[in-house]
């Protein structure tokens, strides 16, 4: 830390230490905004004004609503209000001010302006149009003249005379129009040339209206000085005219030429005096002033003579330093009292002119200045040149100094040089806060801290209490050791640290009761510097808490004799001797110190007290016990502060009798209660050392007591069944039991007398409650019966525990690995080899023989026997073993069993069964016929068989050809068609069958060969394929048509000329028999046109165009209507059956539906058969009848007409004159029918007016009789004019009108 804390009597302000930081960014209901280029800085107020900005705003409605609401009995309500008014009508009031200073702001510019542009105005009007090419600056700012600047002041806003520093101007009368400098006559002029009355000194003058100020600043603004006088005082003389002026009769007697050439030479006389000023006289803002060696000039072009000229310029309203100072600032940073110290302070010009310099000496007398030295006489500073001034020092104490150095110049500002003495504080390590932490109450603790100097100079330091400063002498309130201010100590008090050098800072804390205590020194520095640091600790007592006591804590019994002294009570069950039992205490120390300890176990206090009687100190006795049954573990440490010890408390007795002890929690080191202590001040708690003594905290009574081990075995007894083979060795298991307090450790003894006897494991550990495994392996070396018994030792127990055992032994046995020998199945041919082994279980070596039964092989004795046994006899040695082949040779199909017999000399044997089925493989079908009920012919069809492998013998088949009479009407495929069957397994065999006759199959078989066997199987099929079947049905009918049944006509009904019928005929597969067909009419037959080729080209735009005419479509769907049934009608027969679908393949058991449409151009009625062909079968004759009415004749002026064809037009023949020429009407009549009609016109006159409803008109003869040219009948078929004779008429080209003769006429 920086001591950076000046001293009071230094005569500076003492500064306190800083606040702790704020947080960067408060939290406040403003999100900053995510772009750092915004312009939005409400964060930034609401984190500087928060609730202020952030809190919603009580306008003036709601003001008003509030101020309504008043009158009620809520004090605080109208408190609030009366005090929300007082703020409204104080921000109505700050808001009136600012309006009225914004007005009068706004009246102060527009005045402004307006004066600015009057002399701006007034500037261009003397000088004409050429003062805006000039480049001339504008004129002043009459702002600051226009402006209240003490109101702006008086409501704390900037006003232009904080800003423009500069003098006020002399404000003068106005006056005339006065003439230029340059007009008024010199002073050669007057005295040699003039001839105007002169001054002769009676006159009165009056006093000049100018000062020397004006006269300067008329001169920096013309930049030159009149040479005369007069104009330079302007002296108005009061002359009488008392007769003719010299002027005027100077003007009169020169004439026009000398008059000319008199201005002439006073104008070159003028030229020779009228020079520029000085610009060391000059301002250096001012035109001509001086130019900046530093800052560059603006180069302009002007107009100078008609020509465009580049000038230099600057700007007159940028500052021009004149002088620089080097350093810029006065430094002095190493310095000791009584010592004088200088440095050269150097001014260096840096304008293009010599310039004056003044400095005025430091107002402190720490510092001082001396005469300057210059570069040349009269103390001017050429352009670059410098000055020095020589600034001396004279410290009277380490504390830091400033003053500044003034210079002044032709410049608007001064120049000010800074002068500081400051010395590199020295920087402690020292925290601000040194806090002792914890002690107990009348104890002293010592806490040290490193105190480095981190600073650059080398520091003297004084520790004392903050009440003693200021002190008027350090002496008073140094001390020699310890500074103290209870109850803190301070040492050393006094030291001193160089930089980098450290040392350490003891602090003593001795409190004296339970509580924090805090106290404030001053570290004050020998520059004058203070630092406060505080010291704080807090003052403990001894505090220690029993928690918990595993099992909880026990109650003593009523009577039972207890320690006087003991707080708690804990009672051990009944233990075993030498075991162990524990009890886990948890103590917590509830103090900030750590506090060391150590137990002591002490025989218990047992005297008698009567009721209510105290217990007297001296009467209590501290003995420590001797039994050493009871300890704690940990017997010492420390209690850490505010922590939970945990505690084993550990029970172990010796000997069977009841223990009692007390443990005793000392504490060390604790110091004795303080005790008041004079006020004379000579008892230093800080110096004197604390008497420490050991204190018992805390008392705990313990009891417990013995019993017994109790250990049994389960069974007490082994009996070892039957008999044993004598050398080997037979175990059997059994259990200990552990019923005693504690885990026991035994050990079992071993028995090696005739017989060998011992236990697994024969050591070990039982814990409490639980049993041991336990083996035991006994080896028999005599035969017969015998009791034996074994004995265990437990530990810390002196009775053994014993095991009785009861066993019988015998001589050696051999025996075989396996109770019988399957050797499976075998096939015919093959043999079968096992290998069994006989082992001698004994320990005794056995002779042995292994052989078939005697009774067994006499049977066989005439056959060879086909069981072999290698090798068939031996010798084992004990507990040895041998292997032994059986061999099997059969030789027919049998099921083989015989048994072995396993001799054993003098010992036990045994018997072995032997056993093999030996077979051929045996393949059956399990149904030998194949049926297919439903078959078709040339259809295949699928059936299935079952193979059965009747023995365990995987068998081979494999199918082959069919045979039999009937084989080549007919084929068969197996899937599979060979294959291997496993051991009793079953497969099935698809068999795909196909007839290609429809006579009945009954003598076709497929045979079946197996591997092994000696006759195939065989399968026989059966099956009557049925021959393709086809009906006809009408779809308005139930009943179908077929080949036999009988002709069902299509009766298409009355029909309109041009019109259409459709009818529809259902064809039905009745079979699996796909079949092709082809349906058409016998006679009118009606086949589609086919497109031409070139036609697909323009199916594209013709399509597009189609798309987007709806109307084109339509005639474009009916033209194609039309050209398709004109196609079917192109024959000339007069009418045609389409048939949609014509051909095809009828599927498997489909009705296809066939669409038959009728189309006529003729009447008439028509009868046709339709054509019915379906595969192989005969055709199918379905009659066809359609009745044609109409006409096929129509009025080109109508056109067709689809309903009402016998409809005529109406023609008009218009008004005509009676008896006039004839007026005919040509009408073209269409005939759209393949045939030739004859026409016959009648014309009937319709009355206006006529009341029959009905015309009879009766005819008779022939219905259509030829007639001549005036509607005449001609009889005999021809008449008079020789036109008609020679025409005949065929009539029978109509056939719709046979028997009949017709003409046509026109």
């Amino acid at each position: 830390m920086v001591l950076a804390v000046r001293a009071a009597h230094c005569g500076t302000e003492m500064l306190r230490d800083s606040d702790p930081p704020l947080t960067p960014e408060p939290c406040m209901h403003r999100h900053r905004p995510a772009s750092e280029k915004t312009q939005d800085i409400s964060h930034l107020l609401a984190s500087i004004f928060k609730e202020l900005y952030t809190t919603d705003i009580i306008g003036r409605d709601t003001v008003a609503n509030l101020e309504k609401s008043r009158g009620g009995g809520n004090d605080y309500h109208e408190k609030y209000v009366a005090e929300l008014q007082k703020v409204h009508a104080e921000y109505s009031r700050r808001m009136a001010e600012a309006s009225m200073l914004e007005q009068h702001i706004a009246e102060a510019r527009a005045r402004s302006t307006v004066a600015e542009e009057r002399a701006l105005s007034r500037t261009v009007q003397e000088v004409g149009d050429m003062y805006f090419s000039l480049g001339l600056p504008p004129v002043k700012s009459t702002f600051k003249w226009c402006v209240d600047n003490s109101l702006l002041k008086q409501h704390h806003l900037i006003c232009p005379e904080d800003y423009v520093t500069e003098q006020q101007l002399l404000t003068k009368a106005p006056k005339g129009k006065s003439a230029p400098s340059f007009a008024n006559p010199t002073l050669s002029f007057t005295q040699h040339v003039s001839r105007s009355s002169q001054d002769d000194d009676y006159t009165e003058i009056p006093p000049p209206e100018r000062t020397a100020e004006s006269i300067l600043e008329e001169s920096e603004v013309s930049l030159t000085l009149p040479s005369t006088p007069e104009s330079s005082t302007r002296v108005i003389k009061s002359i009488k005219k008392s007769g003719p002026s010299r002027k005027v009769v100077w003007k009169e007697e020169l004439g026009g030429s000398s008059l000319s050439e008199e201005r002439a030479a006073v104008a070159k006389l003028q030229e020779r005096h009228n020079f520029l000023r000085n610009p060391r006289f000059l301002p250096p803002h001012a035109h001509r002033g001086g130019k900046s060696l530093i800052l560059p000039m603006r180069k302009v072009e002007r107009m100078v003579e008609g020509k465009r000229v580049l000038v230099e310029e600057s700007d007159p309203l940028e500052a021009i330093p004149v002088f620089l100072a080097n350093p810029a600032i006065v430094f002095f940073n190493d310095y000791r009292v009584g010592q004088i110290y200088e440095t050269t302070l150097e001014l260096r010009n840096l304008t293009a002119t010599s310039r004056h310099v003044r400095v005025i000496p430091p107002s402190t007398p720490y510092f001082s200045i001396g005469l300057g030295k210059f570069p040349g006489e009269g103390g001017i500073v050429a352009p670059g040149m410098s000055c020095h001034y020589t600034v001396r020092f004279a410290p009277d104490s380490l504390a830091d100094f400033e003053d500044f150095v003034l210079v002044e110049t032709q410049a608007l500002y001064p120049l000010v040089v800074p002068i500081e003495a400051r010395r590199p504080p020295p920087i402690l390590t020292l925290p601000s806060v040194l806090d002792c932490g914890f002690c107990l109450a009348g104890g002293v603790k010592i806490t040290e801290f490193l105190c480095q100097n981190e600073g650059l100079s080398t520091g003297r330091f004084c520790i004392m209490p903050k009440k003693m400063w200021p002190a008027a002498n350090f002496r008073s309130v140094t001390t020699v050791g310890f500074t103290e201010q209870p109850p803190f100590g301070i040492c050393p008090s006094l030291f001193e640290l160089h930089p980098g050098q450290a040392t350490i800072v003891e602090v003593a804390f001795f409190p004296s009761s339970f509580d924090t205590f805090t106290q404030i020194f001053s570290i004050v520095c020998d520059n004058c510097q203070v630092k406060d640091i505080t010291v704080t600790g807090t003052g403990q007592i001894i505090a220690l808490q029993l928690l918990s006591i595993s099992e909880g804590e026990d109650r003593p019994a009523l009577g039972e004799p207890r320690d006087l002294t003991a707080e708690h009570f804990v009672r051990f069950d009944a233990a075993n001797p030498h075991s162990v039992t524990q009890k886990r205490l948890l103590i917590r120390n509830t103090a900030h110190i750590a506090l060391p300890f150590h137990w002591q176990i002490m025989m218990p206090n047992l005297q008698p007290l009567m009721p209510e009687e105290e217990i007297k100190p001296a009467k209590i006795d501290y003995n420590m016990a001797t039994d050493g049954a009871f300890d704690i573990n940990p017997r010492q440490g420390t209690l850490a502060p505010l922590q939970d010890h945990a505690f084993t408390l550990s029970y172990c007795p010796q000997e069977l009798k009841d223990y009692h002890s007390v443990c005793h929690l000392v504490l060390r080191d604790i110091p004795d209660p303080p005790q008041e202590t004079s006020g004379d001040g000579a008892d230093r708690p800080a110096q004197r050392r604390a008497a420490v003594n050991d204190v018992i905290v805390m008392e705990i009574e313990v009891k417990g007591s013995t019993e017994h081990y109790k250990v049994l075995l389960e069974p007490y007894a082994l009996h070892f069944p039957g008999e044993s083979v004598t050398g080997t060795t037979i175990k059997r298991r059994f259990k200990m039991w552990n019923n005693s307090r504690t885990h026991v450790v035994f050990h079992w003894e071993r028995l090696s007398d005739h017989h060998i006897m011992e236990v697994e494991p024969p050591t070990g550990v039982i814990e409490m409650n639980e049993c041991c495994d336990l083996e035991l392996a006994l080896t028999g070396g005599e035969p017969g019966s015998h009791s034996l018994r074994l004995d265990c030792r437990i530990e810390h127990h002196d009775e053994p525990v014993t095991l009785v055992v009861q066993a019988a032994f015998k001589g050696p046995r051999v025996c075989i690995n396996i109770p019988s020998l399957d050797l499976g199945l075998l096939r015919l041919g093959d043999h079968a080899k096992s290998t069994v082994h006989i082992t001698n279980t004994s320990h005794l070596a056995a002779s042995w023989a292994l052989q078939e039964v005697p009774d067994r092989r006499q049977e066989l004795s005439r056959e060879v026997s086909q069981i072999s046994v290698e090798p068939c006899r031996g010798l084992l040695p004990p507990l040895g073993g041998c292997n032994v082949d059986v061999v099997f040779r059969p030789s027919v199909c049998q099921r083989f069993h015989t048994i072995l017999e396993l001799a054993v000399d003098r010992g036990c044997g045994c018997h072995l069964s032997v056993q093999a089925n030996v077979q051929l493989p045996q393949v059956c079908l399990l149904s030998c016929e194949l049926v297919f009920s439903e078959l078709y012919v040339g259809v295949p069809a699928r059936g299935t068989v079952r193979l059965f492998n009747q023995t365990l013998l995987p068998a081979s088949f494999c199918w082959g050809e069919l045979q039999g009479p009937q084989a080549s009407l007919c084929s068969a495929t197996f899937s599979p068609s060979a294959g291997t069957l496993g051991p009793s397994a079953e497969a099935e065999i698809s068999v795909e069958f196909t007839a290609n006759t429809d006579r009945e199959l009954t003598e076709v078989i497929a045979l079946c060969s197996v591997k092994d066997m000696k006759d195939p199987l065989v399968l026989v099929f059966f099956s009557k394929a049925q021959p393709l079947r086809v009906s006809y049905v009408l779809s308005d009918s139930a009943e179908p048509l077929s080949r036999d049944s009988p002709a069902v006509a299509l009766d298409f009904g009355p029909l309109l000329v041009h019109g259409a019928v459709k009818k529809q005929l259902l064809m039905t597969n009745h079979t699996a028999i796909a079949a092709p067909f082809v349906v058409e009419a016998e006679y009118f037959t009606g086949r589609p046109p086919s497109p031409p080729a070139a036609c697909g080209s323009h199916i594209g735009p013709r399509t597009t165009l189609l798309r987007r005419h709806r109307t084109l479509a339509h005639k474009a769907e009916d033209q194609t209507h039309k050209e398709f049934v004109n196609g079917l009608l192109s024959h000339g027969k007069g009418a045609a059956f389409f048939v949609q679908p014509a051909s095809g393949t009828l599927g498997p058991f489909e009705t296809l539906t066939l669409d038959i449409t009728a189309f006529a151009n003729m009447w008439g009625d028509y009868r046709d058969d339709l054509v019915c062909r379906v595969g192989g079968l005969d055709p199918v004759l379905i009659p066809m009848s359609m009745r044609v009415r109409g006409c096929p004749l129509f009025f080109q002026i109508m056109g067709p007409q689809t309903e009402n064809q016998t409809r005529g037009p109406i023609v008009r023949f218009g008004t005509h004159i009676s008896g006039g020429d004839t007026v005919s009407r040509p009408l073209r009549i269409n005939n759209s029918s393949p045939y030739d009609i004859r026409l016959d016109w009648e014309t009937f006159n319709q009355e206006k007016g006529d009341p029959k409803l009905l015309d009879m008109v009766v005819s008779y003869g022939e219905a259509f009789p030829l007639k001549d040219a005036d509607g005449n009948e001609v009889l005999g078929g021809s008449t008079g004019s020789t036109e008609s004779g020679e025409r005949r008429w065929d009539w029978d080209n109509i056939p719709s009108t046979a028997g009949t003769s017709s003409s046509l006429r026109t």
